[in-house]
């Protein structure tokens, strides 16, 4: 466990910077100062993540199978319909899905007997293969926190009070913005290179 009063008290007794002419740089983002709410938060991030195991809710049901039950041998798309899906769900995953939609209309009306995977099944395809699930959590648009661990509960930003929702027309509450840390996609497109 780290010693807070020590880290404080360290930081009390250092002296601040000064810039060429001698004068402090107190107000330098580069030379900001911890204090013992965010020595407290960054402490709660590290026990969070070291509690942390497969079974918990933050991971999909999927993730958690594919992890603990993985697939064997290689993945081989034998099947050209396959192949072409997943060949363009790599070359556009960072597409929109209506995107995807439209190509997998476009395939459709040129080669009716083929057998089309919609942007869901491909998705999960290519999830299988890579063994890479997307984690969301919610993200701060101006991206002060992430909503996660400590901060999942909270309704505004911790660093600049704004509201994590906004209301709709219908004056339902919807997310301003999903982070996606790991969109299997990327990840096996990077794996590729």
């Amino acid at each position: 466990m780290v010693d807070l009063t020590l880290l404080l008290v360290t930081q009390q007794s250092h002296n601040p910077p000064q810039d060429n002419e001698g004068n402090e740089k107190e107000n330098d983002p580069e030379q900001q100062k911890a204090n013992l709410e965010g020595l407290q938060s960054s402490l709660n991030f590290v026990n969070d993540i070291r509690n942390a195991c497969v079974s918990d809710s933050i991971f999909p049901q999927d993730l958690q199978t594919a992890i603990l039950k993985p697939i064997e041998g290689n993945f081989d798309p034998d099947d050209p319909d396959v192949e072409i899906l997943l060949t363009v769900y790599l070359s556009i995953s960072n597409a929109s899905e209506e995107v995807n939609r439209k190509i997998q209309t476009m395939v459709q009306n040129r080669w009716p007997q083929s057998k089309m995977f919609s942007y869901e099944q491909i998705r999960k395809k290519v999830q299988e293969f890579s063994q890479v699930a997307p984690i969301v959590s919610n993200m701060w648009f101006n991206s002060c926190v992430a909503y996660t661990s400590e901060f999942r509960d909270c309704d505004t930003c911790q660093e600049c009070g704004e509201a994590r929702f906004k209301t709709n027309s219908k004056g339902k509450q919807i997310l301003f913005s999903s982070h996606w840390p790991n969109d299997p996609g990327t990840v096996a497109k990077s794996d590729e290179r």
